[in-house]
């Protein structure tokens, strides 16, 4: 639900090296600095160094890299510098509040184990595309919670047919209705320069007032899943 779903990016985000982002054809980009909306739910702060996509030029990109676009994405930041590959996708789940219940259950071996089997599945899609297998090798980093910030982390390895390895970054951000999926892609050896970025990303984000998770009301629509089928 969380985790699989956007694995297919790991598998043709490299065929993007070598050229800057920015420099993308028939994507309309916003240049930092500029305070940006996502999906009418949160504002992000793009800093002098990056560049933004809106949703639609999201999902295009998306296609571009073999991706199906699965209509949730409301935009991608990346980085102006030329000698830079990541990425960081936005996407808002519009499911309800997401009770943190069973921020004590996350099975950290089991959620790999479903993960594997998803990207096994959707590797059927993949090879009808053209694209190598992807294959996930485990944690970069293990899934955890933060109940001050109402975020969830984990990261993911993975190699794909050609042997490249890549990361995928994941970030649930947690709010009034529904949830952020903030994903970064990257190779692992550069994500030790990459993530700094990121962190500074994600530091201006911050939900729409009324939107925020703690502003949570008795009768809003509450989701019917908890905060580990994010991962799953």
């Amino acid at each position: 639900m969380g985790g699989a779903g956007r694995l297919a990016l790991l598998g043709t985000f490299l065929a993007a090296g070598g050229a800057a982002w920015a420099d993308q054809p028939q994507i309309h980009w916003v240049r930092g600095p500029s305070s940006v909306d996502l999906g009418g739910q949160a504002s992000l702060g793009v800093g002098e160094r990056y560049v933004f996509a809106g949703a639609s030029d999201t999902r295009k990109l998306m296609e571009v890299m073999g991706n199906t676009a699965t209509n949730t994405e409301v935009g991608l930041v990346a980085p102006k510098a030329k000698d830079e590959d990541w990425i960081v996708v936005f996407e808002y789940h519009a499911v309800g509040f997401v009770k943190d219940d069973d921020k004590d259950k996350i099975d950290k071996n089991a959620i790999l184990e479903g993960i594997r089997e998803g990207t096994e599945e959707g590797n059927k899609i993949r090879k009808q595309k053209g694209i190598p297998a992807l294959h996930v090798t485990g944690w970069y980093e293990e899934p955890h919670y933060d109940a001050k910030s109402h975020n969830l982390v984990w990261a993911l390895l993975a190699k794909n047919e050609n042997g490249s390895e890549v990361v995928n970054y994941n970030v649930r951000v947690l709010g009034r209705n529904g949830y952020m999926s903030v994903t970064l892609v990257d190779e692992p050896s550069k994500l030790a320069a990459s993530k700094p970025q990121v962190d500074e990303v994600l530091a201006s984000f911050n939900y729409k007032q009324g939107k925020s998770y703690a502003e949570f009301v008795p009768g809003d629509k509450v989701a019917e899943y908890g905060l580990v089928a994010l991962v799953a």
